[in-house]
């Protein structure tokens, strides 16, 4: 069993759960950056998963495109993760950087949801290589 969360804005309710559970590993923080050039790396200073934000929602987004996921048929249950992921674009900004972001009053914390148990899979296979889940 693994648990993965934002390492961010969730980072004491991570502790919590660390804390609770007794299994640091298990309970696997994400925090989002922009600023290395690998897509995932471990910081075992911060016992955090760092993950280049715009590289994971990219991939993600594609992924979804592509058709290499299944939801549950309730399409009422899923219509808030789907409106969270439709609330998502992205901007370019002058400098020519891509960045994904949301409108404030449009909350994407389902598509990150999603991303994070995405990643903890991927981490729990030992197979961090994007492109071959991506068809």
């Amino acid at each position: 069993m693994f648990i993965a969360g934002d390492a961010g804005e969730g980072n004491s309710n991570m502790d919590t759960l660390r804390n609770r559970f007794r299994q640091p590993k298990r309970v696997m923080k994400v925090r989002y950056t922009g600023s290395q050039n690998t897509y995932v790396k471990y910081n075992t200073e911060a016992v955090t998963w760092m993950v280049h934000k715009t590289t994971a929602v990219d991939s993600m987004m594609t992924f979804l495109k592509v058709g290499n996921m299944e939801f549950p048929a309730n399409e009422e249950a899923m219509k808030p993760l789907f409106q969270d992921i439709m609330n998502e674009h992205v901007e370019i900004s002058r400098d020519g950087k891509k960045r994904w972001t949301h409108a404030p009053n449009k909350p994407d914390d389902g598509l990150h949801a999603l991303i994070f148990g995405w990643i903890a899979l991927q981490i729990a296979m030992r197979k961090l290589d994007l492109g071959s889940y991506i068809v």
